[in-house]
Order: structure tokens, then sequence, then C-alpha cells
């Protein structure tokens, strides 16, 4: 949650929201019956932070997944534009495996969602994280646009820690390869 309000932030040019998990609560038939409105903590830029400094970071999340050797090339959308950083963190223990991070932002311009992907035992950030949240992205601007999704309750996890080596999505759902 403090890694998609930092993701938040940037998106938003250096304010910082309340994070807050649900925005609004709608009966079937669209009649809104809670809303929750934003909150702003913070701005940053009042605080020292230049305008510049947000743009330039802005900048290189979006390079990060839409530009020619960015590190998460597999989190580019044909459904909006997403913004990330990628991350690979060591668990302390040598040679064991790392953990994989993903944060990102859509859509670029007009800020909607702020994402953060942790996979345990993953291979990277781009290869593990990137494409869950593409996935998260993806489905949830189509909802926006009136897709209709079915929730399923998922099955209980039956505690695999193997390494994760990249995960894919396709027509059937989630795809992972294990190392």
């Amino acid at each position: 949650l403090q890694m998609a309000s930092v993701t938040s932030t940037v998106s938003n040019g250096g304010r910082v929201f309340q994070p807050r998990l649900i925005e609004r609560v709608a009966e079937r038939d669209g009649k809104i019956v809670f809303r929750e409105p934003p909150e702003i903590k913070h701005d940053l830029t009042k605080e020292g932070l230049t305008r510049e400094s947000v743009e330039t970071v802005k900048r290189g999340m979006w390079r990060v997944v839409n530009e020619s050797g960015g590190t998460a090339p597999r989190a580019k959308s044909e459904i909006t534009t997403i913004s990330g950083k990628t991350g690979t963190t060591q668990t302390g223990k040598p040679n064991e495996p790392t953990n994989a991070w993903f944060i990102a932002y859509a859509p670029y311009d007009t800020p909607e969602l702020a994402v953060c992907v942790f996979v345990h035992n993953g291979f990277s950030g781009g290869r593990a994280a990137a494409p869950i949240a593409k996935n998260i992205i993806d489905e949830t601007m189509a909802m926006r646009k009136g897709k209709n999704i079915t929730l399923e309750r998922l099955p209980e996890a039956e505690g695999n820690f193997d390494r994760i080596e990249m995960v894919s999505f396709d027509s059937e759902g989630l795809k992972e390869y294990a190392s």
C-alpha cells in the first residue's frame, strides 16, 4: 500500500492522497450508495519538490514500459498508457532467490490507477510482477468501459514457494513458469 501511495504521489504531480481501498459502492443499476471523496494529505511541491523533478520521474517511468530498452516491456498495454518501475529485491540471505516488484500507474496523462505488485521468489520485476500489474490495470480499465467481469472465489493457496521465472496471461488466464 505504501508503494502504491508513492506511485500515486508521482502520478499526481507530488500530491499525496490519503489511500483508500473503496472509492464508491454502486448498486447493479448504477445508483451510487456510498462515495468517499479523495483527501489530499500533502502537496510535496509546496514542501520543496520541484514540478520538474516530478516530471522527470514520470517520464522515466513511462520509458521503463514504453521505450525500447526499458525493463518492463511486458507491461505495455493496448488499452491505456502504463508507466512503471521495476524492482528486484534481495532477501538478505546469500544464494537465496530474489523477490520481484513492479509499481505502475495509468493512464500517463490523466492518472486514475496506482498499482504495486510484489512476487515472492520472483525472478525479476519486469518478467514476474509487471505482467500482473498490466493485467490488473487492463481489466480495471475494461470494466470502466463496460466490460462485465465475473468474480470468482480463488482456491485456497497451497503454500507453493517455488521460484517464479515469468508470469504470462492468455485467454485462459494466468500462466506461471517456475524455474
